[in-house]
């Protein structure tokens, strides 16, 4: 699991391109290992395919509550 934890002052733009980053990593991973055991991307993957991939890397995201400016909890 993946834990991400942002300043309130943090600008939704900021936000969601870290967001974007984080989906396209897990992406990569799947991709590559979908070419290692299938052989071939995971865009021609078949549905059960792409679970098999998925369980190994799950996306799973947890977000923290955002921090203050002196870096605590609000």
């Amino acid at each position: 699991m993946l834990s991400i934890q942002v300043d309130r002052r943090t600008s939704y733009d900021a936000y969601f391109q870290m967001q974007n980053a984080i989906v396209a990593a897990y992406r990569r991973l799947r991709t590559e290992l979908a070419v290692r055991r299938f052989g071939r991307p995971l865009e021609q993957c078949s549905p059960q395919e792409r679970d098999a991939l998925a369980m190994v890397f799950p996306q799973r995201i947890s977000e923290a509550v955002p921090t203050t400016e002196e870096g605590g909890q609000p």
